[in-house]
């Protein structure tokens, strides 16, 4: 039970950026003696702090509580088709060191997994007497996160069935969670952005791929062997381009950020191009996002029909397109549900920072929380 109750006051902390002692109270049912007691034991810790008054209009201020963000750190590897970023965070994600490395096109997924663990290393080296609770891997889909395994990524040819939980715990003697972005982002959404005070909604996250993740009824929702949805091989259209999954008419095979470049046939356009001539009101520019919103507004029709939620999140490299795509994708669903009078949810552009490291370092943090890696205690004081 004080387990349970540390666990609830953590993570009402965690969702919040300060909270009073009756404002915890009334948010997790503890009475005030009860409360009192355990808030001492995590300030004890070192878990909480005491962070000056709120504002109050009936007399006395309250003292605000929030989360020591140097209590407790994490090590966040960010593993994409062309990069991997190793970086000490907390809990937040935000990262006191940090190294990048480009990827090379005949890189196999042993020599990265080498070179990872490499700068692992250095990273753990550097961080001194800082207490590092886990390492958080967040790789392409699609992944087993109960084994700790990357399955078989599309466009991958050399990465099959990497046991990269397996490696790294053997190597570093501390718990390894591997999470595909789009997990990633919603753990972070769920925690410190658009989805805070939301118990259903749907993380869409579109770049170089798309992928999803849910929320419901308040909890991640985490199946047989992912969190992700592998959203992006959904087909929009069954007799359309073949896609490297082995399906044909793949929604990100016309609604990712490559598919809007591919839409100036001989030009080399990069992203770039296409969202400074989206400012200027470049009309080949507001084109491309217009076919844009048009097919994405197809995937996100089926999300809603499926899940029926109160939001969807659009994150990744497409919410850089801004009100411009928003705009456009809300005309397009509406005429697509033809329900606007009964239910269409709202469509929100993330505004997280590095969602996918915030959501890596949240999914080690709840668990140190929730006594999933142990005792806070033994945790802390380096006991087994």
């Amino acid at each position: 039970m004080k387990s349970a109750n540390r666990a609830l006051i953590l993570g009402e902390l965690m969702r919040s950026d300060g909270l009073s002692r009756v404002e915890l109270s009334a948010r997790t049912g503890l009475s005030k003696g009860g409360l009192t007691t355990i808030i001492r034991e995590l300030i004890e810790l070192g878990l909480i702090n005491e962070v000056g008054c709120g504002k109050n209009a009936n007399g006395r201020k309250p003292i605000m509580l929030r989360i020591n963000p140097e209590c407790v750190f994490v090590v966040v590897v960010e593993w994409t088709r062309w990069l991997y970023r190793v970086s000490l965070s907390c809990y937040t994600g935000r990262a006191l060191d940090e190294v990048e490395r480009y990827l090379r096109a005949d890189d196999g997924a042993e020599d990265i997994l080498c070179r990872v663990a490499a700068d692992i290393e250095g990273i753990l080296t550097r961080a001194g007497n800082r207490k590092v609770i886990g390492i958080s891997v967040v790789a392409p889909g699609p992944i087993d996160y109960n084994r700790g395994i990357i399955l078989a990524p599309a466009n991958f040819n050399r990465w099959h069935d990497i046991p990269v939980k397996e490696r790294l715990e053997a190597f570093f003697h501390l718990p390894v969670f591997l999470n595909n972005d789009a997990g990633a982002r919603t753990i972070g959404e769920k925690n410190f952005g658009l989805g805070r005070g939301l118990s259903d909604f749907i993380c869409l996250v579109v770049g170089e791929g798309i992928g999803a993740g849910a929320c419901i009824r308040g909890e991640i929702y985490w199946g047989g062997c992912s969190i992700d949805l592998e959203f992006g091989h959904t087909s929009i259209d069954f007799g359309g381009v073949p896609c490297e999954c082995g399906n044909h008419g793949c929604l990100e095979k016309y609604a990712s950020v490559p598919a809007m470049q591919e839409r100036y046939p001989g030009q080399a356009v990069s992203y770039e191009d296409i969202l400074c001539g989206l400012d200027a009101g470049d009309p080949l520019c507001l084109k491309a996002v217009e076919q844009e919103a048009y097919y994405l507004s197809a995937g996100i029709a089926n999300l809603i029909n499926t899940f029926r939620p109160q939001a969807v999140i659009l994150t990744g490299e497409i919410a850089r397109c801004g009100q411009h795509l928003k705009d456009m994708l809300d005309r397009n669903i509406s005429a697509r549900l033809r329900l606007e009078e009964i239910y269409i949810p709202k469509l929100l552009i993330s505004t997280t920072e590095n969602g996918s490291n915030s959501g890596g370092a949240a999914n080690v943090f709840c668990a140190f929380i929730e006594g999933r890696l142990g005792r806070l205690e033994d945790i802390l004081e380096g006991r087994p």
